[in-house]
């Protein structure tokens, strides 16, 4: 369901939809860095840091 959602916001939009996949790990973790939660902070890290 996302991915159709992810076309439909890209065409109404005029965006590429790489473009658009390419911005997707970035927004999430600002949201992640967003929030004052520690689970949310360790996690992020855990993606970083891989």
């Amino acid at each position: 369901m996302a991915n159709k959602y992810l076309k439909i916001i890209s065409k109404k939009g005029g965006y590429e939809l790489e473009g658009i996949k390419m911005a997707i790990p970035l927004m999430a973790i600002l949201r992640m860095l967003e929030t004052d939660a520690e689970s949310y902070h360790e996690n992020l890290k855990a993606l970083l840091y891989r």
